[in-house]
């Protein structure tokens, strides 16, 4: 777990479940894709993303992300083929998701390869421009279409 925060409440968790050597909690990290490079999956837990940066990000380290079916993520991940989306809060379904890269490693590496394509593919800057100036249009369009309304009237 990388980030900042009080993780007294996740410590205690990590050595009651038995799990102390395969969680990491770095703290802040200079270098994420150092980081990544060392990691094999990629769970984005929150309650809601706009676009979810840190999901294009680990793609395109090649890591499958494991997130919750919300907000912008449910757009980036395609569920079964570039990681898993799971209920938000149901810690069962994110355990059997995590439970699906531990029965198969090799899961992560052909969905990572995948998330890694769709990312390259799907989130470039130029098609990230493109969106932008279509918001922007739509914005533009609808302030023009209201002042014809008003002098029309």
């Amino acid at each position: 777990m990388a980030g900042r925060g009080d993780f007294a409440e996740v410590k205690e968790y990590i050595l009651a479940s038995g799990v102390a050597d395969y969680v990491v909690l770095t703290g802040i990290v200079d270098d994420m894709l150092a980081l990544r490079t060392r990691w094999n999956v990629e769970i984005v837990a929150s309650r809601t993303e706009a676009f979810g940066r840190a999901t294009v990000e680990a793609m395109r380290a090649s890591n499958p992300v494991i997130g919750s079916a919300t907000g912008g993520t449910t757009e980036l991940i395609q569920d079964g083929v570039t990681g898993f989306l799971y209920e938000y809060k149901n810690d069962e379904a994110l355990a059997e998701c995590i439970k699906k890269f531990v029965d198969r490693p090799s899961l992560a590496y052909e969905m990572g390869q995948r998330a890694y394509e769709w990312s390259v593919d799907k989130f470039t800057s130029e098609e990230n421009t493109k969106g932008v100036a279509g918001v922007y249009e739509r914005i533009l369009n609808n302030y023009n279409l209201g002042k014809s309304e008003k002098h029309s009237n």
